[in-house]
């Protein structure tokens, strides 16, 4: 047990306890003394034995002590030992208050100490490291770098934005989802090569800032629209990687071991003198084994009288020597394609960033069609082909205000360049509106479909209308096959998601009308514009290219016979 110690106790039940510790020792001190006095009781000796023993007259003992008195009662206590009692009690209390009156002091004047060494030390002007060598204050340089990170991974080259409307992540703020296209440390690498001294910073930060829809590809995420090339490279790298005979699946890096510069055309183009016959290096390994590996390709496929090439994932069987031939041929023909884009991305961005008052960039794209849905479906309208679909044209437009996202709908499900330009002549008259026509100059960004925008029809009406409308200069830039992914996805995918969220809260969206009308009131960020029949809207232009020709053969270059010889 724990030892008592009285000075835990308050200062009245300390009084109290020691006024009885002293009553109990008095009384057992007069009980000691009465006790000691009953055993030192002797009794008297009155004769002296004189018989046979003979006493030495010097050893006769003498008279004996008289016996003690009986004990007494202890006297009354007298008026000055009450007196003695009760100021030696105030004594003892005012010697507490004392101390716990020094003890206050005390910690006052260590108190009073530290107050006097902050404000000694706030006065003394002493530069921190920051301000010695004149560095940005903590907080703006992580801001900064969070900032760098966010526009590194934003790049085009870096990321893809994924289109489809379920795409989506967070709860408070709904972003669509950015995919990586390399891994988080080949990116890391690449952007402390670009970035600053100032705004480098270690992989785990790198990590920390990036933004958080931007991620890497899942194992649920389908990719319907990756590259054919891109795809087929990179299952032989997993095949040569698998067999331990290259040590990394960087793209990049391959690139960059067969190539003097991965930014010099010749390079890449494989017809620079010194690299256009260097070879990746891999580890030794024997050519005869045998191997298996994955590629797409094309097969030729009948249905009755029609043939059409249709696109087969095969599995390959052979050797070694067999999968790194394929492997080299392949690289050495995706170096010029992997320019192309990281070149088209750059430039298409430096468009964006370097516009004039008088231009204005449209960044353009088909989303894929929006199926109408109904609350509540019978089976043979879901199973039947009573489903109507709306075609849905997005694009964003850029000036040197701002951006301003726009979305086209039509119950026609044209996707030719008839229904191109009928989609993008609202968006062009209702940008040029908000900038009070000063715009002259018109820059188109798009993908490459040869059905849409990249054909000699799209190209005459290039050459023609957008002169009828005002412009001085019109330029039509078409991105890299299978890499056109950008904004309008984003503005097709949020657009659908609104769509299915207000037909699962118990409405009906039946026809492309209805579509309309209900994303009309409900997209604050997003003008939507509703597009009539296709073929009543460009019927006169079709009828009058002679006339359209002639009017503008100083803008243009001449068309014979439906193909385009030269378009400014």
């Amino acid at each position: 047990m724990p030892k008592f110690r009285i000075q835990t106790l308050p200062p009245s039940r300390r009084e109290k306890l020691r006024e009885i510790w002293r009553n109990s020792q008095t009384k057992y001190r007069a009980k000691r003394r009465n006790l000691n006095a009953l055993l030192n009781m002797t009794p008297p000796d009155n004769s002296i034995y004189d018989g046979d023993i003979q006493v030495d007259p010097g050893q006769v003992p003498g008279p004996t002590s008289p016996p003690p008195s009986p004990p007494t009662s202890p006297p009354p206590p007298s008026p000055h030992t009450e007196e003695l009692k009760k100021l030696n009690k105030s004594l003892r209390r005012l010697k507490d208050q004392n101390k716990r009156l020094q003890r206050k002091v005390s910690k006052e004047k260590k108190r009073a100490e530290k107050y006097r060494k902050q404000s000694v030390r706030q006065n003394v002007t002493k530069l921190t490291v920051r301000e010695k060598y004149h560095l940005p204050p903590r907080k703006k340089l992580i801001n900064d770098k969070k900032a760098q990170v966010e526009s590194f991974l934003l790049l085009d080259e870096n990321s893809t934005v994924l289109p489809g409307k379920k795409d989506t992540v967070g709860r408070k703020e709904k972003r669509q989802r950015r995919v990586l296209t390399s891994s988080l440390k080949d990116l890391h690498k690449a952007y402390m090569q670009k970035c600053e001294k100032k705004h480098q910073l270690s992989y785990r930060q790198f990590i920390r800032y990036k933004p958080f829809y931007v991620t890497e590809a899942r194992s649920s995420d389908r990719n319907t629209c990756a590259c054919w090339e891109h795809a087929n490279i990179s299952l032989l790298i997993d095949a040569l990687s698998s067999r331990g005979l290259i040590t990394t699946k960087s793209l990049s890096a391959l690139l960059s071991g067969i190539t003097c510069d991965t930014e010099n055309t010749k390079c890449m183009q494989r017809v620079c003198t010194k690299c256009c016959y260097d070879e990746p290096n891999l580890q030794d390994h024997n050519p005869a084994d045998t191997a298996t590996w994955e590629q797409w390709e094309k097969q030729d496929v009948v249905v009755g009288e029609r043939s059409y090439k249709n696109w087969v994932k095969k599995k390959k069987r052979g050797t070694v020597g067999e999968l790194t031939g394929v492997f080299n041929q392949r690289l050495n023909a995706i170096a010029s394609h992997q320019l192309n884009w990281l070149h088209q991305v750059k430039q298409f961005r430096h468009i964006k960033e370097n516009i004039h008052p008088n231009e204005m960039v449209l960044h353009i794209d088909f989303s894929e069609n929006y199926a109408c849905k109904l609350n509540t479906e019978i089976q043979a309208f879901h199973f039947g082909g009573n489903r109507q679909q709306a075609t849905m044209h997005t694009g964003v437009a850029y000036s040197v205000s701002g951006s301003q996202c726009y979305a086209t709908i039509s119950q026609s499900l044209r996707h030719d360049e008839r229904a191109v330009w009928a989609h993008v002549k609202p968006v062009i008259d209702d940008f040029r509106r908000r900038h009070e026509n000063a715009i002259d100059t018109l820059h188109v960004l798009s993908d490459g479909p040869a059905t849409q925008y990249r054909n000699r029809s799209n190209c005459f009406l290039m050459s023609c209308i957008p002169y009828t409308w005002g412009f001085k200069r019109i330029t039509w830039n078409f991105s890299e096959r299978s890499h056109g992914k950008g904004a309008p996805d984003g503005v097709g995918g949020v657009l659908k998601r609104k769509a299915d969220m207000y037909v699962l809260g118990g409405s009906d969206l039946q026809t492309p009308r209805d579509l309309y009308e209900y994303l009309q009131k409900s997209s604050e960020n997003v003008t939507i514009m509703w597009i009539e029949e296709i073929k009543e809207r460009y019927k006169v232009v079709f009828q009058f290219k002679s006339l359209l020709c002639f009017e503008h053969s100083t803008k243009s270059s001449v068309v014979n016979g439906g193909s385009v010889k030269g378009v400014q």
